[in-house]
């Protein structure tokens, strides 16, 4: 069967998608041929649906895309006949989803193999709706299946097809690749993700692969686009000395390309960060969410102290490696001198690139449950990719009483964030109306970044242009 895989490129380090390229891998192996597409231009999108002939079209989605998404997907229904079938976090947490008149199957859990058996049955003509993994409508009978089953070695899983990108023509020309070493995390935030998929499979949701296979991933990738640069994705990146030093030692000695990790602050130490730079740690995003403490701690259950932030940031300084905070603007009980105290501690640890994302409540997670079910919620919070809660009683809301200013204060946030007389003119800043003057600046700036610092990379001329257009478009 031909598989077309929709999902937004240069987003948030979506280079060369690892997860498609598993679920590409593992179809490849049942002989099912696949395709990935960016729906940022809807015109070439159809081009490709007239061209390819897909018979499945598969969304990978996350709850700030999912609606625009399923608008695209009923589009694309209304001219062509495909089977649709939506994954990721959202789809596991919102199942219901699947009540949306276009959409035919929704993945729950980690579908790696299940995807490949639901195509296969679908090939055959067979009981496609009851294969585990998915909920399925089948002439407008729901059926619901449990999870897929947990993938416990993760050096089984078949190795991603990166080819996908070669066969996909300007996508080949960037140069970063994206891998995982680990799934999961062996903590349990409440607004993250991974708490949502410890509730479904209700164990630890932590795993690894073996130094040699992650590197062996790479290797092979490499054979097929010819990577500058190596994003290591992992939600909890492995720092105990028996799993990272033979990573470092076979990582040097195999790849040798400069790479980007992420990190908590508590797990930072001289001996770990030494070991990585040898190897060619290039850069690190340190989690800091929230620059008050008691909501760093008690609402986001990060249960770590400025002095330990400040400690790792010190250390990877002196080891020459760049550094990236990630930060949330936005979260419930929140306040706009909260915010501000966040943007404030990037400055303060002089963090070489701050970033700032909007609060975004997941469906499944503790805190996106939590929130759920207060008064004034609205489920259009989870239609947008740009902070926008539609409340019922607006402008004020007792959780979040600056939700208005946010989508201004979010492209404001990096530059206040390195720039003292920015910080202080920020409160007059976010009054002005002015903002798609600052996303433009922000996206400009923030693509120079990424390209010239974070992810440092060479491209000839058209690839970056079209990059560049790409990304103001998202």
């Amino acid at each position: 069967m031909k598989v077309l895989f929709i999902t937004r490129m240069l987003v948030d380090r979506n280079f060369h998608p690892n997860g498609i390229c598993s679920l590409a891998g593992a179809l490849r192996d049942r002989n099912h041929e696949t395709s990935v597409f960016d729906p940022t231009d809807e015109v070439a999108l159809e081009k490709k649906m007239r061209t390819y002939r897909p018979d499945v079209v598969a969304y990978s989605s996350i709850t700030a895309w999912y609606a625009r998404d399923m608008a695209l997907n009923s589009r694309l229904k209304e001219h062509f006949s495909f089977l649709s079938v939506f994954g990721g976090p959202h789809a596991t947490g919102r199942p219901e989803i699947l009540g949306d008149a276009a959409t035919d199957a929704v993945g729950i859990g980690e579908c790696d193999f299940a995807f490949s058996e639901l195509l296969d049955r679908y090939a055959n003509d067979g009981d496609y709706e009851k294969t585990p993994g998915f909920h399925v409508k089948r002439e407008n009978d729901l059926f619901r299946n449990p999870a897929a089953p947990l993938i416990e070695n993760l050096d089984s899983l078949p190795f991603p097809d990166n080819g996908l990108f070669v066969r996909d023509g300007w996508l080949a020309q960037v140069k970063v690749g994206t891998f995982l070493g680990s799934r999961g995390c062996v903590h349990n935030c409440p607004y993250c993700v991974n708490s949502l998929y410890r509730r479904v499979y209700k164990k630890p949701f932590y795993r690894r692969k073996s130094p040699a296979r992650l590197v062996e991933e790479i290797e092979r990738a490499i054979r097929e686009i010819p990577l500058q640069y190596i994003i290591l994705m992992d939600d909890y990146f492995p720092m105990d000395s028996q799993w990272l030093a033979p990573f470092a030692r076979e990582y040097q000695t195999r790849v040798g390309l400069p790479f980007w990790i992420n990190i908590r602050p508590d797990v930072v130490t001289d001996d770990s960060i030494r070991l990585l730079r040898s190897a060619g740690l290039h850069a690190a995003a340190l989690g800091i969410e929230a620059g008050d403490a008691q909501m760093r701690q008690k609402d986001l259950k990060r249960n770590v102290a400025r002095e330990t932030i400040a400690q790792a940031v010190d250390t990877l300084h002196h080891h020459g490696v760049f550094v990236q905070s990630l930060n949330v603007l936005g979260v419930p009980g929140s306040t706009l001198e909260s915010d501000i105290k966040t943007v404030r501690l990037s400055l303060d640890l002089g963090i070489d690139y701050p970033t700032f994302s909007l609060f975004q409540a997941i469906p499944g997670t503790p805190l996106g449950d939590r929130i759920s079910q207060l008064d004034g919620y609205s489920d259009s919070w989870l239609h947008n990719n740009i902070f926008s809660p539609a409340f019922r009683r607006p402008p004020v809301h007792p959780i979040v009483p600056h939700a208005k200013l946010l989508p201004t204060m979010q492209p404001l946030a990096y530059f206040a964030s390195v720039n003292q007389w920015a910080l202080h003119a920020l409160p007059l800043l976010l009054r002005l109306p002015l903002r798609p003057v600052y996303v433009f600046f922000f996206k400009l700036y923030d693509g120079m970044i990424k390209k010239t610092r974070l992810y440092p990379h060479r491209t000839n001329w058209r690839t970056a242009f079209r990059m560049f257009f790409s990304y103001l478009r998202q």
